[in-house]
């Protein structure tokens, strides 16, 4: 049974009755006492274990609200992080993308290899935070409620979305390297 909270391993449990049966020894009354309810149905909350289960994981609930609002703030500053350092190379390159479109490089295929090239800056960086993240999850596992620190499905969706979210920074300094006119482009150098 789960007595110490569902954070913590089941303990294994004997019940005794209140009362000793007629011609069993006597022992001396608990001096607590734990009700045990048996149901016929599978819904918990018919028992109010809602409540129980709530109180049991606040602090845990609380614990991981505010890792959540951290990933959040993390992956905002990671976004505009990589638009700056996207937006910073493209600026420097203004040049060369202008000589490129006046040799005759399509502007789709340009915005597209600068999209390419935030997107495989990304991966790099995906496939280190998944290797920290699978070293590091041994530690967390004590945070973790029946769920592994190594959660494949967890693990990829994250990867996904940091993966969509350098895709989707790199779209605007992308588009601006798209219509660079090749004669200002020049000139400014």
């Amino acid at each position: 049974m789960r007595a110490n909270g569902l954070d913590r391993p089941p303990l294994e449990a004997v019940y005794f009755p209140m009362l000793p049966l007629a011609g069993a020894p006597l022992w001396s009354p608990p001096s607590a006492m734990t009700i045990l309810v048996r149901t016929r149905t599978d819904d918990a909350s018919a028992i109010l274990m809602e409540e129980l289960v709530a109180k049991s994981m606040s602090r845990m609930s609380f614990t991981m609200l505010l890792l959540t609002i951290a990933a959040g703030m993390a992956v905002l500053l990671s976004a505009s992080g990589l638009y700056g350092v996207v937006t910073y190379v493209v600026s420097r390159r203004q040049a060369e993308f202008g000589i490129r479109l006046a040799l005759g490089a399509p502007a789709a295929g340009l915005g597209r290899s600068i999209v390419f090239d935030a997107v495989k800056l990304a991966v790099v960086g995906v496939a280190c935070g998944v290797a920290g993240a699978w070293t590091i999850g041994r530690v967390l596992a004590a945070l973790l409620f029946e769920v592994a620190p190594t959660d494949a499905p967890t693990l990829t969706a994250v990867a996904a979305l940091l993966i969509a979210v350098a895709a989707a920074a790199s779209c605007g300094p992308a588009r601006r390297a798209m219509r660079v006119d090749p004669i200002v482009a020049l000139r400014a150098e």
